[in-house]
């Protein structure tokens, strides 16, 4: 019972509530910095679960842990996502982007 709640908050939290203020925001056209970066962020922590932390996603407390750390990612007071982005991965889009731009695709 326990497990199923932490579920229903996992979904909830990591996907429900991102989804509807993505497309809210989009629509508005603002905060679109945070939820691409929120939604590469949970990319890479998805491909990181899938293929590294299989073992330990089967525990029940991962998902609420895993959704307090998604709280901390969207709250609009941290903005944890745009954080994590710009400090750990805005280096590698830059790069990519210089390289791109001196492609003939562009």
């Amino acid at each position: 019972m326990v497990c199923t709640l932490f579920c229903l908050f996992y979904t909830g939290v990591c996907w429900v509530y991102p989804l509807s203020q993505t497309i809210s925001d989009l629509q508005n056209k603002r905060n679109e910095v945070q939820w691409v970066s929120f939604w590469l962020v949970m990319g890479l922590l998805s491909f990181v679960e899938v293929n590294i932390l299989f073992f330990i996603s089967s525990c029940c407390v991962y998902d609420f842990l895993k959704s307090l750390f998604v709280l901390w990612l969207v709250h609009p007071e941290f903005l944890g996502a745009s954080y994590i982005f710009e400090k750990y991965f805005g280096m590698f889009f830059e790069n990519a982007q210089k390289i791109l731009g001196k492609t003939p695709l562009r």
